[in-house]
């Protein structure tokens, strides 16, 4: 009988950081289980960094722990690795695939863990450079977390107006690129943006409305 816990450290953290999975596997049967193999899949919103198993092997491209045995009371762990790159929850589920022997409680078979992110990254759909001295640039919440990054605007037609290395939260309507409004104040109006961090998969999109 294999039993299956799964933890994760830490629980909380944020867009960009890293948690480590400990996945465990433990015969409590009364007998020698053979070709253990137990399922590890990373949802989207995971990238893999690396995976150490105290015995066995993990294979990042099946999803596969395998085990060749496990005496009774025998316990292994596999810690697994990954960049958080999602701003939503995320849930990784581990999964008893297969074992030799008949595994007669299929209760334990399945265990997961959740990790809850910090999504400071709320960013705004628009902002009014008026001079009121309130919201008067596109302002990210945490930007100081992601120092190096790449913010790129585009007016409803697709043209880039706007783009900034290193995005520091000073954008104020003024185009800084494209051959219509090049250092001019843009027009009211909808515009995209494209917001990619460093070591981060994931490009953040949406739209922001300027308005004077």
């Amino acid at each position: 009988d294999i039993e299956i816990l799964k933890t994760v450290n830490p629980e909380e953290t944020a867009i960009g950081t890293e948690v480590v999975f400990t996945i465990t596997a433990t015969n409590i049967g009364t007998t020698e289980a053979t070709n253990i193999e137990i399922t590890e899949s990373l949802p989207e919103g995971f990238q893999f960094i690396s995976a150490t198993a105290s015995f066995g092997t993990y294979d990042e491209n099946s999803f596969l722990w395998s085990i060749p045995n496990l005496s009774p009371n025998q316990s292994e762990s596999l810690f697994l690795t990954v960049q958080v790159i999602s701003a939503q929850n995320l849930v990784n589920i581990a999964t008893l695939h297969s074992v030799n022997e008949v595994d007669r409680d299929i209760s334990n078979n399945e265990d997961f863990a959740e990790v809850f992110v910090n999504n400071c990254l709320q960013i705004p759909e628009g902002f009014s450079p008026n001079g009121d001295t309130y919201n008067n640039t596109f302002v990210i919440p945490c930007i100081e977390d992601y120092p190096i990054n790449n913010l790129k605007i585009y007016n409803r037609y697709g043209t880039l107006v706007y783009e900034s290395e290193n995005y520091m939260n000073q954008w104020d309507g003024t185009s800084n690129t494209g051959p219509l409004h090049q250092n001019k104040v843009l027009p009211v109006g909808t515009y995209y943006y494209a917001f990619k961090i460093e070591g981060i998969k994931e490009v953040f999109t949406g739209y922001v409305y300027l308005n004077y």
